[in-house]
């Protein structure tokens, strides 16, 4: 927050300043005789229209967020500090999931009970039955087994739902709508969190959360992907993570809006309505994040003095939401390629989806 402080002192939005002829108002000889019939109302709404959508940057030494200052008329500014708070929560709570290990993990609910007979709602509210937290280590450093592949999908679902029951948004949904849209959305975190792994590694391929890495070349994978979705993955969806280099806000804010789709028709009216609020507060949050960052650094390459410099700074930040919330659909396309995929799709199997649930 410390650059934000900084930001503060040096930049503050305020209406420009009248001309002196605004100020003492117009001459008898230029009001016009229909504006004299109503008492001159039409200028004296014209100047306060100019007084609302004029505006210049100027330097303040005052905070860039709080109350209007009544003197200046200095008013509402860049950054909401809220939205802010809730982005940071968001990256909290990621940390909070992944850093999460089990030092004596106790595999006995394990050895009593086989994967494919656990109901999905007690996988999901009872993850270490599926697996124990095991440390993470995406490395990518050996190519990956039968053993691997079935390893990391059962961590991933871990971490799932860890992050799930950790979202105030997730918590507040009824319990039925809780099961329904988790049941319906684990694939995208998968490759979401899958998709982070291996941008980061630089490894060509699909780096698992323990150190190994599904390849893309054919020869060379342990499971036959038949729809080519390692391929698939890295070209769109890890290149355009490497392009963007995303903050850690910024990703977060695209798990929970690519999550919070309101497409589900078994999800009640009142949970739709909550799921689309959610999602609509956490494009607000991306996009405020989005544009401190883009005005951070025009601060620090001393673009400020240009008056200029809002409007291409909010024109950059829209640009750039669009850029991130467009991989949603490489999400989509790498769920439904991985949904039919034979054998990997038997690998799997660890958990009933549907029997049960």
């Amino acid at each position: 927050m410390a650059c934000m402080t900084d930001l503060r002192k040096q930049w503050a939005f305020v209406p420009a300043v009248q001309s002196e002829r605004e100020k003492v108002g117009p001459t008898a000889s230029e009001i016009d005789p229909e504006d004299e019939a109503s008492g001159g109302m039409s200028q004296t709404v014209t100047n306060s229209m100019e007084v609302q959508t004029d505006a210049v940057w100027l330097e303040a030494d005052r905070p860039i967020l709080g109350h209007a200052n009544t003197n200046n008329k200095v008013n509402a500014i860049f950054f909401d500090e809220e939205l802010t708070k809730i982005g940071q929560q968001l990256v909290s709570i990621h940390s909070t999931v992944v850093g999460r290990y089990d030092e004596s993990p106790s595999t006995s609910a394990i050895n009593r009970q086989p994967f494919e007979n656990i109901p999905f709602e007690r996988a999901f509210y009872e993850p270490t039955l599926v697996s124990p937290r095991a440390k993470l280590t995406p490395t990518g450093l050996r190519r990956a087994t039968v053993k691997d592949v079935l390893d990391d999908w059962r961590r991933c679902f871990v971490l799932y739902s860890d992050w799930m029951r950790l979202l105030p948004d997730f918590c507040q949904l009824s319990h039925e709508d809780q099961i329904i849209l988790a049941k319906n959305r684990f694939s995208i975190f998968h490759w979401w969190i899958c998709g982070n792994w291996s941008a980061e590694s630089g490894r060509d391929g699909v780096v698992y959360g323990n150190g190994a890495y599904f390849p893309r070349g054919s020869h060379i994978q342990c499971v036959p992907d038949i729809n080519n979705v390692a391929n698939k993955m890295v070209t769109s969806y890890v290149a355009p993570l490497r392009e963007l280099q995303l903050t850690d806000v910024e990703r977060c804010c695209f798990l929970v809006i690519a999550l919070f789709n309101d497409d589900l028709s078994q999800i009640s009216i009142e949970g739709k309505d909550q799921i689309r609020n959610s999602r609509d507060k956490y494009i607000r949050v991306l996009y405020n994040h989005i544009l401190f960052q883009i005005i951070q650094n025009q601060s620090s390459n001393n673009k400020q003095e240009n008056p200029y410099m809002q409007i291409r700074a909010h024109s950059d930040a829209g640009l750039r939401m669009a850029r991130i919330l467009l991989l949603n659909s490489s999400l989509t396309t790498l769920v439904c390629l991985s949904s039919n995929q034979g054998q990997l799709g038997d690998v799997l199997h660890v958990v009933d989806w549907e029997v049960n649930s």
